[in-house]
Formats: C-alpha cells, sequence, structure tokens
C-alpha cells in the first residue's frame, strides 16, 4: 500500500549495517514498523542521521513514550492508512518534518550515545 502511494519516494531493503549511515543520510523520512512491540535501533540509526521517523504504536511497557514525544521528536501510527497520513504531512510540511528530525536528533545525540550510556552505568555502578 505504502509503495503504491509513494513510488520511487519509498524504499524498503536490506542493507548491511555498514552502509546504514550513508543510507539514511540519503532519505529525510524513516517509516518504522516493529515486528515483536520492541524498541528498534532503526529509530535511533534515522534519528542520528536527522531524519523525521515515524514509528507504530508499541506497549508503553517499552518506555517509548518517555524517550520521544509524539508530534515533537517522532510521530507514532496506530495503523497503515494514518502513517501515509503522516508521511503526506512530512512530505509537505519542511519546517515541521525538520523540527521533527532535529528534536529527535538532538535528544539521541543528548542521551542515547554510546558514550553517555557508558558514564550512566559508570555510575550506577559507583552507587552500589
Amino acid at each position: 500500500m505504502i509503495e503504491n502511494r509513494f513510488g520511487e519516494l519509498f524504499l524498503n531493503k536490506r542493507i548491511p549495517v555498514e552502509e546504514n549511515k550513508e543510507f539514511y543520510n540519503s532519505g529525510t523520512i524513516c517509516l518504522q514498523k516493529s515486528r515483536f512491540d520492541e524498541i528498534t535501533r532503526r529509530i535511533f540509526e534515522a534519528g542520528g542521521c536527522k531524519m523525521a521517523v515515524i514509528t507504530d504504536y508499541i506497549s508503553k511497557e517499552t518506555g517509548i513514550y518517555d524517550l520521544f514525544v509524539h508530534g515533537e521528536d517522532i510521530l507514532y501510527y496506530k495503523n497503515i492508512e494514518e502513517a501515509i497520513y503522516y508521511i503526506d504531512i512530512l512530505i509537505n510540511d519542511h519546517d515541521f518534518r525538520n523540527r521533527l528530525a532535529s528534536n529527535l536528533f538532538n535528544k539521541i545525540n543528548k542521551f542515547h550515545r554510546a558514550e553517555t550510556r557508558a558514564k550512566q552505568l559508570i555510575s550506577i555502578y559507583k552507587e552500589i
């Protein structure tokens, strides 16, 4: 359905991890669909390359809604029709798309880089 709607604008292919950065930097919007109700690395990879991310709603127990705010950092969709609706908005509203992408990028860089996580683990270890 999405491929029919967006044609060549929609790319869905497997790529080696070494090519992720180049692949993500070639686009502006990333559509994410979890397979197992999980937060995937694609959100962080695409967001870290300043892409606007649209992802499906998953269980609140994952903590994703504490990490990324709908309409501010990311867009969550309920079904494929809603995903298409959001893609249309992002394609046509460059300011909103860029603001969403920048907010996600900044949040990922501030809170979710390996160096930040390592410091958090060291801090937790020191408290034990």
